[in-house]
């Protein structure tokens, strides 16, 4: 969408999960931007991202690593989302927006996601890994969830997006959760606050979000040299 406005990256290449949520952050990002990319997929059932080959370019064995040419690696979700954001309308030039956009995404960092993992964990997580879910636990991270919601509820009013009237970067930075509150069986918790459920119905539309949760990314954009 922007590229042929700021100019286009080279060689940026994604080795992630197209199916993880830091993963799906920046494919998002990725496709805000208009750059191309290639994907190079990391089988985390087999333990690719634990490899002394991944390892290399991310030595805590997390995804995603994007790799902008030969000489330059970039792993953690949210740097790579501002590498290729920078110079869009996503990562605004102006320092009181930019500010509300880099509030937003710490907010979403140091109270939001906190919270919402342990909920992820046992209903997710461990689903995957043929565990039972603890609802003893379950419920507590509820519990611990709502003031969090409240507060991020209160942060949006009067607001489209998370940072102001225009979607940024700080939105991307919390789609992926909220789109496992249905999976995970906590849809009211968003649905029963009115501000994150318009801005809800507003994001998940998108229609670059509908292609980073597909799984298309897998297949079309797959790297030559994967």
């Amino acid at each position: 969408m922007f590229a042929s406005m700021f100019g286009q990256k080279k060689d940026l290449k994604i080795h992630c999960s197209h199916h993880t949520t830091c993963s799906r952050r920046v494919i998002m990002a990725l496709l805000e931007s208009g750059q191309d990319f290639e994907y190079v997929h990391v089988d985390m059932a087999k333990g690719e991202h634990k490899s002394p080959a991944f390892l290399k370019i991310q030595p805590f064995g997390k995804v995603p690593v994007l790799q902008d040419g030969p000489d330059f690696t970039l792993f953690e979700s949210r740097a790579i989302m501002k590498y290729v954001l920078t110079g869009t309308p996503l990562c605004p030039g102006d320092a009181k927006e930019m500010a509300a956009v880099e509030s937003a995404i710490s907010v979403e960092y140091s109270y939001f996601t906190p919270a919402f993992m342990p909920v992820y964990v046992e209903r997710m997580l461990k689903k995957k890994k043929g565990l039972e879910a603890d609802e003893t636990k379950v419920a507590a991270a509820i519990e611990a969830l709502g003031p969090v919601l409240d507060v991020v509820e209160a942060l949006l009013e009067g607001k489209t997006y998370m940072a102001g009237p225009k979607f940024t970067m700080a939105d991307i930075s919390y789609m992926p959760y909220f789109h496992q509150f249905d999976a995970l069986g906590i849809a009211e918790l968003r649905d029963d606050r009115p501000n994150l459920k318009a801005w809800w119905a507003t994001v998940s539309t998108m229609p670059n979000w509908a292609y980073a949760t597909s799984g298309k990314v897998a297949t079309e954009k797959v790297a030559k040299a994967a």
